[in-house]
């Protein structure tokens, strides 16, 4: 069966063998894409025989993916894979078409919302480059699927007046505290989980963000959050509390999705929008600092968005140090 290899020049070459022989010809280009095309054409047999089916070239993605991305990267590919699969079942590779992938997404669209199925297609576009980077595929059946259109909606968020309401009606429990130093630092729900005194530098002022062995931060990276006024003081308050800040009603880490409901059930209680959920109080740390006049690159930074597109969606809402920037939120208080 006659293979395609790259020798050590460039050039590539299709290999076969004749009675026991290995025979070299050179397709005289080092144009990858190019070279494919030729093989194809002239060996479109071997082509399909050589051709990984879908659920193998996926495997080898997915070994790819685990050495270079998190664990949270790789069970987030997992799950779009899967769902790729229950749909299209296991072709070769070479088979799947441009037909296929809008199929794909016309019924994915019946069951999930726009934003799921665009993060799904992008998942989808970085397997198949992948696949023509490896010389895998001669182009990826992604190249002309566009992604959905989604009308932008404004992320609900508390004003002042809302955030005190919550604050008042939480007093006195550990979710006031919660709320708060979510609100003045950004923070993430599972940052906030998983935060320890040692993350807490008063000398500096700061905050450290970063991975635990069950919790990946965002693209596993770690940043810095300068401490304002409001959330230094509350820390000082509870600096007798050991190990993590917040912990569960047995001392264990705290569960998130309790948090959750918890602070669904509060929002409720206040009379507050309905729409408002935990994450709801980082938008809040967003919005709050662009109406104050902080900068959206400020705003990027401390939220830990790698792009700044993630953070434009404030931009409709509206420093040299970012210190300056948190200690905003201590005005009025």
């Amino acid at each position: 069966m006659p293979s395609l290899i790259r020798h050590k020049n460039g050039i590539y070459y299709v290999v076969s063998t004749d009675k026991g022989k290995r025979i070299w010809r050179s397709l005289r280009t080092k144009n990858r894409r190019q070279t494919y095309q030729v093989f194809l054409e002239r060996n479109p047999a071997e082509v399909e025989q050589q051709a990984l089916c879908l659920q193998e070239a996926e495997n080898q993605y997915l070994d790819y993916v685990s050495t270079n991305f998190s664990p949270t990267t790789v069970n987030v590919y997992r799950n779009i894979s899967s769902q790729f699969n229950k749909f299209i079942g296991n072709p070769r590779i070479n088979e799947i078409t441009i037909r296929d992938i809008e199929l794909y997404k016309s019924s994915r669209i019946r069951t999930v919302s726009p934003s799921t199925v665009n993060h799904e297609l992008r998942g989808h576009k970085a397997f198949f480059n992948r696949l023509v980077i490896w010389d895998l595929l001669p182009r990826s059946p992604m190249n002309g699927v566009k992604t959905i259109r989604i009308t932008e909606k404004t992320r609900p968020y508390l004003s002042k007046e809302e955030l005190q309401r919550l604050l008042d009606y939480t007093s006195g429990t550990p979710l006031h505290d919660i709320i708060l130093l979510t609100v003045m630092t950004g923070l993430r729900r599972g940052e906030l989980i998983n935060l320890t005194w040692e993350d807490i530098d008063f000398a500096r002022g700061t905050i450290l963000v970063r991975s635990r062995k069950n919790h990946q931060t965002k693209a596993g990276k770690k940043r810095v959050l300068p401490m304002n006024t409001t959330a230094r003081i509350l820390l000082g308050q509870m600096k007798g509390r050991q190990g993590r800040l917040f912990s569960g009603e047995r001392g264990g880490l705290l569960n998130g999705n309790l948090l959750r409901a918890r602070f669904k059930r509060t929002v409720r209680a206040c009379g507050l929008d309905s729409r408002l959920h935990f994450h709801s109080l980082r938008h809040t740390f967003a919005s709050l600092l662009v109406k104050e006049g902080v900068s959206l690159y400020h705003v990027q930074k401390l939220l830990g968005h790698s792009s700044p597109r993630v953070t434009e969606i404030y931009a409709h809402l509206g420093g040299a140090e970012l210190l300056g920037s948190v200690e905003k939120l201590c005005n009025e208080r």
